[in-house]
């Protein structure tokens, strides 16, 4: 790589690039998530391997941007577990340089009670903890 100066100044990076949403299951129907389309992540995968890096991207099955993806390895992840730990099984490996536009979900599931009323359905009441971190152990 050479900087504006036209001098050499590193090499290509292994990079690991994150995109688009995690979501959480309340259940087999249901689920907590946010809008993210992955096109920022996927974007700055593309800048980087232009560039010569070398780049796995890690995107959010729900993303719904279709752009080229070129990049050496591509994961879909599911949840913020999920995503954790493809990141720790990732990290095993020489990794140079990490970047994280994931929109990971902020809150998980805790305690759901369902409470029926006659002719009304059933109501949910949701304890909502925040969601476990993906850069911390």
């Amino acid at each position: 790589m050479w900087n504006l100066q036209g001098k050499r100044y590193f090499g290509p990076m292994r990079c690991i690039v994150t995109a688009g949403p995690t979501y959480e299951p309340l259940d087999h129907v249901r689920r907590l998530t946010n809008f993210s389309s992955g096109r920022l992540g996927s974007e700055l995968a593309n800048f980087l391997i232009a560039r010569g890096h070398q780049v796995t991207l890690l995107i959010g099955e729900q993303a719904t941007y279709k752009g080229e993806r070129p990049m050496q390895t591509v994961q879909t992840f599911t949840t913020t577990k999920d995503l954790r730990d493809r990141l720790r099984a990732i990290s095993a490996e020489q990794v140079d340089a990490v970047f994280h536009a994931a929109a990971v979900s902020d809150f998980g599931f805790a305690k759901v009670w369902v409470r029926s009323e006659e002719g009304a359905g059933s109501r949910f009441t949701l304890a909502l903890p925040v969601a476990n971190e993906v850069t911390h152990p």
